[in-house]
């Protein structure tokens, strides 16, 4: 077997909500010394950026952990694996006035489902038709994954060697 994707930490998840969370404390704080005189409106702004700071601190602390769990069922062979051909292949599309934009790829093979959007994530997220690896019915991979209970997160891609 070729292996064409391996999971790797993916340090951009934490980065992002780390500089999200500086931006709202500098916009508190910006907030703060800029309005002085309406002293409620002050307050409604620098709660809103607390909480905005906070929930970005959060999904910073929280994907850490969830991809150590995910990096440690991989290097240890806690998961599971199909092997066949994609069925289902599907790229699901938001539309706007001038173009299309993908927003989730969808497959099967063996009947497992696997979807993958554009948020940031970990786990295999490359849309077919802008170079990833799974873009239509009838490749044969052989697929790693782990089980979140809200999806599959793929874990490593494998084709047959000829």
């Amino acid at each position: 077997m070729e292996v064409l994707y391996s999971y790797q930490f993916n340090y951009l998840i934490p980065v992002v909500c780390l500089v999200f969370t500086a931006l709202a404390a500098v916009a508190a704080v910006y907030f703060f010394r800029l309005i002085k005189k309406q002293a409620a409106l002050r307050i409604v702004a620098c709660v809103l950026c607390g909480i905005v700071g906070t929930a970005c601190l959060a999904g910073a602390i929280l994907s850490i952990p969830a991809q150590l769990i995910q990096l440690n069922a991989y290097r240890s062979g806690e998961y599971k694996e199909v092997y066949g051909e994609v069925e289902g292949y599907q790229a699901h599309y938001r539309y706007d006035t001038w173009n299309a934009e993908a927003i989730y790829d969808e497959f099967y093979i063996e009947g497992v489902k696997f979807t993958f959007n554009t948020g940031y994530r970990s786990g295999y997220n490359e849309f077919g038709e802008k170079g990833g690896i799974i873009n239509r019915n009838g490749q044969v991979f052989r697929i790693r994954y782990t089980d979140t209970g809200d999806e599959n997160v793929i874990l490593e891609i494998a084709r047959p060697t000829e």
